[in-house]
């Protein structure tokens, strides 16, 4: 078993248990199976990016923090910053690397979803001339 993946699991169900909310559930709200959810919490194999995305979401938690190590989950105070820097010194470089580089692609995912999308103004032009 990857031992990332085993991280993910531990986390998601210690948002699930924060937030007291059940499989079938979370299942529904993220748009997933059961099945998934139960092979991300026994780590039994790999899930598919998206998967493991969408079940981050339903439970309003930043992609990103979901694989980092004994994470201390509090959905009332949202503690995550003082979480983050807990966590922090215990991870080797490799793995601080690796989380800096999945933030930065959901920031970037993030600022590119909020931009508007462009028209071409010759475009638009040619559509009023008809």
């Amino acid at each position: 078993m990857n031992e990332q993946l085993k991280i993910f699991g531990a986390n998601l169900l210690k948002h699930m248990n924060a937030r007291q909310i059940s499989a079938a559930v979370l299942a529904d709200k993220a748009d997933v199976s059961i099945k998934t959810i139960n092979n991300v919490l026994q780590g039994r194999h790999a899930t598919q990016t998206d998967k493991l995305a969408k079940l981050s979401d339903a439970l309003d938690v930043q992609f990103w923090t979901m694989w980092l190590p004994d994470l201390a989950v509090d959905p009332k105070t949202d503690r995550i910053i003082e979480g983050l820097l807990e966590t922090s010194v215990h991870l080797s470089a490799d793995a601080l690397l690796r989380i800096a580089r999945m933030a930065e692609l959901e920031l970037n995912s993030e600022r590119s979803s909020a931009r508007p999308k462009k028209t071409s103004s010759a475009g638009a032009e040619n559509h009023q001339k008809r």
